[in-house]
Parts: C-alpha cells; structure tokens; sequence
C-alpha cells in the first residue's frame, strides 16, 4: 500500500539545518516528466506535511499537491540542495519556475 500525504504550506525557500531530502517528482502515470524540473530539495521536516513525514525509508510515496494532482515521489538523502516553500514548489510543478 503507498502512504499518501498532502503537503501543507511552509514559509519562504530557506536553506534549513540538519539532513536535506532530495525528491524527485514525477506524474502519477510515470511517463511524463515535467521538462526542466529535476526534483524538489526539503528536511523531511513535519511541518512540510499535513500528516506523515517522508523518510529516506520512504521510497515510492504517492504525494498529493493540491490542485496539482498526484505524483509518485522518489527520495534520496541530498545535503546540497535548498529546502522548498509550498508556493516555490507549486511554481515548478506548474512550470511557471525553474529552481534548478
């Protein structure tokens, strides 16, 4: 069974402490990727969720963006990229901005 989490808002794209999580989003069908968009960098931090908290034992999570659909998330720990708001993150899955 795959968890399901929706994310919740978080505040402006800030560089966090402490272990960074790299995830790398793609459509519920996993064939289409959104062009240009690598994956989004947060902390696993459960603030990020409205409930549960990713972990890097969480490998194949169906995570739900409002609005936006499902996407299936692949995790792998990342200490060089930046943490995420919702907003910034949205941006990305919509195409309307490139963080990487």
């Amino acid at each position: 069974e795959i968890s399901r989490y929706t994310f919740a808002g978080v505040g402006p794209l800030t560089r966090r402490r402490g272990r960074h999580i790299f995830a790398a989003f793609h459509k519920q069908n996993k064939e289409f990727y959104f062009e240009g968009v690598e994956g989004v960098a947060f902390d696993g931090d459960s603030s990020l969720f409205t409930t549960g908290k990713l972990t890097l034992d969480s490998i194949s999570q169906l995570v739900e963006i409002e609005n936006y659909g499902k996407y299936y998330v692949k995790i792998r720990e990342n200490t060089a990229k930046p943490t995420i708001s919702m907003d910034d993150l949205k941006g990305v899955l919509a195409g309307e901005s490139d963080l990487f």
